[in-house]
């Protein structure tokens, strides 16, 4: 058969995957100062201010989220409030209509 399907021996994995080895690391860039580009350092003050950004956006959420649940309790008062004053005059009604009932 030349259609080349099942024709042919199965593909063997390479001989470094057979063995578990791995492919040999990249090479590292020599260790440079936070100024220098692509050395360790710049890696690092570029995670560092990752790191930064993201406790600042954090903060911001929490701050957020304080402010919501601020907003989200006056809310809560005024419609207990609210229910409370209708409750009160649903009751004086009542009270209004059994005082005319009984006379």
């Amino acid at each position: 058969e030349s259609s080349g399907q099942g024709s042919k021996a199965p593909v063997k994995p390479s001989k470094a995957k057979a063995r578990g080895d791995h492919p040999a690391p990249a090479k590292k860039s020599k260790r440079v100062g936070p100024e220098g580009k692509g050395g360790t350092g710049a890696l690092v003050l570029k995670l560092e201010k990752q790191v930064e950004y993201l406790q600042q956006v954090i903060e911001d959420r929490e701050s957020d989220l304080k402010e919501m649940k601020s907003q989200l309790k006056s809310q809560m008062q005024r419609i207990s409030d609210a229910t409370d004053r209708e409750n009160y005059h649903k009751q004086a009604g009542l009270m209004a209509r059994l005082g005319k009932e009984e006379e």
